[in-house]
């Protein structure tokens, strides 16, 4: 570029510094959410699978069951394989404690097992001298460093978890020096695990180390036929996904939010540079008449919009590295929302991931300068030139089937299905929503004005005719207004409407942990002032190997009127009565396709059994999908 034009395209922007000022706070606050939503995220799904990587360790496949675990005869049957060079067996569970909100993972493994396969786990667990292990006394528990610290519970102290409505009293034996300095981990023997927490002959996991040589599909496909319903097998990256996946909604909506933010920016910068170039017209005319062509005109236009994007977006960038370190030391890598409980990962730098912001930050604000740009080279120097001009520029944004295709396209693009369960269609549908908003304002603002009375004082008549004379100024003042107040908007109708409903559904349905023998459910349900008790048992079943579990919930209710436990949306009594019913949740409809009426099949107590659909509920507490059923059909097909 020539750069005896730069006075010419710097100065004005040194003219309307507070426009400057607004529209680079816009970008920069988006850039920020963007990148702090980024290294959150990233901190938190690296200190995960380092912790899952831990705990599996060299393991070239994982056998993997529900909450309730498996019996424990499996794992000799697949230990002898032929191909199996080495099996450590697993108990895995949360466990309470008295006085803090969030549980400690328990893991139970055998030590000479682990030693080969997890050596992280086994770290630490040696006697002074050498020779002996430590775990294998009953009574011991080993704890990593972070949750040492977290629990006050140095090496010789007593530590009491948890068990049902027991408490179990173990002596912290020492430091796993092999766990990360982040995660909270507990280690104890695997016979000791199941005695004292009442998991008699059941395991949760079994890793396998593959012989060299040995064909993982084949050595896959012979343990697959080895296993009960609702029990998989797992290569260590397909468990870290899965387990991954359980934050996914959650990451991609806030990502999404960031975006809606640099969107919202790209609007203000649009607002901005098209009232630039209608107080600049004759200038920007005068240069293209001094030989200036369109396409530099338009370059230069590009470049002051994406030079305001970039200082916004270093600015975020700084901003957004300062609030992820404030949301990992305050919330934790999953910001509240429980998903990581029990870890607190570190800030890691991304310089790609800054980098991606960065450059959409300034790629918002080079969009947002594009339109004007065209505008004002495609206008001929001699019209620019002459008085009363202003009021034809972007006379072309005053069409209204642009605008009204757009929507149209918008509302078609909603009732589209997910792509890889997510909803990009949907976040589509809202860009094109409010674009196709903003190209039909000027007819809308051409056609409300035209209404007004023409009476009033002065400034209020030259306004009103200012603005039906060019209404295509509506589109340009509006336009970063119309996008802020149309996400607020839609956001505060969708909290209120879910607050409506989930008031309604807390009525139904309460979920709350916790274990009770009969008799204590007895005593529950004669206490004074307790209108209803619903005991629900709860498990999780493993219908989809690359999906998370689905939540099991057994309970008291009638089958005859459902209605008045879970809140139905579809169905309600069952209307054949050679299968048991289930009722599902609307997220099994969308993940799985079930349907009204369908016949199922459910992993139970290592058996596949057979449902049929009765009805459909809404569930606000598991993203992931749920089942529920009578209490007396599930003791009945499982003993429990």
């Amino acid at each position: 570029m020539n750069r005896r034009l730069w006075p010419y395209f710097v100065e004005p922007l040194r003219a309307r510094k507070g426009a400057m000022l607004l529209t680079m706070l816009a970008i920069a606050l988006g850039v920020a959410l963007g990148v702090a939503v980024n290294a959150v995220n990233r901190a938190a799904l690296e200190e995960f699978a380092h912790g899952m990587r831990t705990i599996s360790g060299q393991a070239d496949l994982e056998v993997r069951g529900p909450r309730a675990g498996f019996d424990e005869t499996l794992y000799p049957r697949i230990a002898r394989l032929a191909e199996v060079a080495a099996a450590s067996p697993a108990l895995e569970f949360d466990a309470k404690l008295p006085g803090k909100d969030e549980p400690v993972k328990v893991v139970g493994i055998d030590p000479f097992r682990a030693a080969s396969l997890q050596p992280g786990l086994v770290a630490g667990l040696m006697m002074e001298d050498g020779e002996r292990l430590r775990l294998i006394e009953g009574e011991t528990i080993f704890l990593s460093p972070a949750a040492a610290v977290w629990l006050e519970a140095p090496p010789g102290t007593d530590l009491v978890l948890q068990s049902g409505l027991r408490e179990v009293k173990l002596r912290v034996g020492g430091l796993l020096t092999g766990v990360g300095p982040k995660q909270r981990l507990a280690v104890v023997d695997i016979a000791a695990a199941q005695w004292r927490f009442d998991r008699l002959g059941v395991l949760h996991r079994i890793d396998l180390r593959l012989k060299s040589g040995a064909d993982a599909a084949e050595v896959e496909r012979a343990i697959r036929a080895l296993l009960p319903a609702g029990v998989v097998v797992l290569r260590p990256d397909e468990a870290e996904g899965r387990q991954a996946n359980l934050s996914r909604a959650y990451r991609v909506n806030l990502n999404m939010l960031a975006l809606i933010a640099l969107v919202t920016g790209a609007f203000l910068v649009f607002s901005a540079q098209s009232l630039a170039v209608v107080r600049r017209r004759a200038e920007l005319a005068f240069l293209r008449a001094a030989g200036v062509t369109r396409t530099m005109l338009v370059a230069w236009l590009v470049v002051e919009g994406a030079a305001i994007g970039a200082i916004g977006a270093a600015l975020g960038v700084v901003l957004g590295y300062a609030l992820a370190q404030l949301a990992l030391s305050a919330l934790g890598g999953d910001l509240g929302a429980g998903f990581f409980a029990g870890s607190r990962p570190e800030l890691v730098l991304d310089p790609l991931g800054a980098a991606a912001f960065f450059l959409l930050g300034v790629g918002a604000a080079a969009a947002g300068a594009f339109v004007p740009a065209l505008e004002a080279a495609a206008t001929p120097p001699a019209l620019a030139l002459k008085s009363g001009d202003e009021a034809r520029s972007l006379a072309r944004l005053n069409y209204r089937w642009p605008g009204a295709a757009t929507l149209a396209a918008g509302g078609l693009l909603a009732w589209l299905p997910p792509v890889g369960g997510l909803p990009v269609f949907g976040y589509a549908a809202i860009a094109l929503m409010l674009v196709g908003a903003i190209l039909l304002m000027p007819r809308i603002a051409q056609t409300a004005f035209a209404m007004l009375p023409g009476r009033g004082s002065a400034p209020l008549l030259l306004a009103q005719a200012q603005l039906k004379s060019a209404p295509g100024h509506a589109a340009i003042a509006g336009a970063g207004i119309l996008a802020s107040v149309a996400v607020a908007a839609a956001m505060a109708i969708m909290v209120a409407s879910f607050r409506v409903s989930l008031d309604g559904w807390l009525e139904q349905v309460l979920p709350e942990s916790g274990f009770l023998t009969p008799a204590e459910q007895d005593i529950v349900r004669s206490t004074p002032g307790v209108a209803r008790v619903d005991f629900v048992r709860h498990q999780n079943l493993l219908l989809d190997a690359a999906r998370t579990p689905v939540a099991l919930l057994a309970r008291n209710l009638a089958s005859d009127d459902p209605g008045s436990v879970v809140p139905l949306v579809a169905g309600g009594a069952p209307t054949r009565r050679d299968l048991p019913p289930v009722w599902i949740s609307e997220a099994m409809v969308d993940l799985y396709g079930m349907r009204l009426g369908n016949q199922i099949a459910l992993p139970l107590a290592g058996r596949t059994e057979h449902f049929i659909v009765a009805g459909i509920w809404r569930d606000y507490a598991r993203q992931h999908g749920a089942v529920t059923m009578e209490l007396e059909v599930y003791r009945r097909l499982t003993g429990d």
